[in-house]
């Protein structure tokens, strides 16, 4: 299991969440939860690993820490709901 971090918004433009991966430029995904797209983001970021490794580019450091590890953010402007996340805090806490 890698250990690369996902960030995960609402886009208003879309009308969809985006999840991106900062250690990898470029890579995004999106879909109609915060699961999905974070389930797009993981196979587009296992594709993106597959391919430096046959092109023999070094893979970037990953940003996430051990003391980091279990942290999960989600940014939205549409209201969280029940069903669209499994897991987090109130907006405003941290």
């Amino acid at each position: 299991m890698n250990r690369y971090s996902m960030n995960i918004s609402w886009s208003d433009e879309d009308q969809s969440y985006v999840a991106t991966c900062p250690e990898f430029p470029g890579l995004s995904a999106f879909g109609e939860t915060p699961q999905e797209a974070l389930a797009e983001a993981q196979i587009a970021l296992q594709l993106f690993i597959d391919t430096y490794n046959e092109d023999g580019l070094p893979l970037p450091e990953p940003q996430v820490t051990r003391d980091n590890i279990r942290k999960f953010r989600i940014s939205s402007s549409k209201p969280a709901t029940p069903d669209s996340i499994d897991r987090g805090t109130p907006r405003g806490r941290s």
